[in-house]
């Protein structure tokens, strides 16, 4: 699993930010410990999408942001980003979004985590996100997934970033870890402009 954030001024309070950036080495050591590109994901499963009961997200609404996630990484933005066709992303996600009411929509656990994840839908949205990696002292954050598994928790924030948050925590699920350069959909801080893929992640993405 590995956590995402936003740093746009229109997303989150400068205060917020600051508390919730995470250091180069942190991130290293994350990356390191829970998964890289050596891990071996597996195949990838049809796109679902499950809501708790208090956050917002229609068929509509998700079929859309999948789209957009299939648009950043399929538009080669210059420089190293290569024109990645995930087919997985392309028609959107399977059936309609389903709702829970239990485990409750804020993680704040390992265990609240976990009871998410059990629920078979590739994606889930909750209310908030307090815990990711093992670490219950981040604050919260917009993204954690599965690192080359199959679920991935997400919370809507931006409209302007969401596929881009989607595309990245798929990326993890497909074994992708983060990295420095802030034009890359990996990159740990998820913004509108982050839309760059290189042609290893692209690999894992189709696989």
């Amino acid at each position: 699993m590995m956590v995402e954030r936003t740093n746009g001024p229109s997303v989150l309070p400068a205060a917020r930010r600051a508390r919730n950036r995470l250091s180069g080495a942190l991130l290293t050591a994350l990356a390191s410990a829970f998964g890289g590109q050596g891990c071996v994901p597996h195949a990838p499963p049809p796109m679902t999408a499950s809501r708790y009961t208090g956050s917002a997200l229609s068929d509509a609404e998700a079929a859309q942001i999948v789209h957009t996630s299939w648009e950043v990484l399929q538009t080669s933005d210059g420089g190293d980003d290569v024109s990645c066709d995930v087919g997985n992303l392309r028609g959107g996600p399977v059936g309609s979004v389903t709702t829970f009411t239990t485990p409750s929509g804020v993680v704040n656990v390992k265990a609240d985590y976990d009871a998410i994840a059990a629920r078979d839908r590739v994606v889930s949205v909750v209310d908030q996100i307090n815990w990711c990696d093992g670490n219950e002292t981040l604050g919260p954050v917009l993204g954690c997934s599965d690192q080359s598994g199959t679920h991935m928790v997400v919370v809507r924030d931006d409209p302007s970033a969401e596929g881009i948050l989607w595309a990245h925590e798929y990326g993890h699920t497909r074994g992708n870890v983060h990295r420095g350069d802030p034009s890359a959909v990996m990159n740990p801080y998820v913004v509108s402009t982050a839309r760059r893929v290189n042609s290893s992640e692209c690999a894992n993405y189709q696989r």
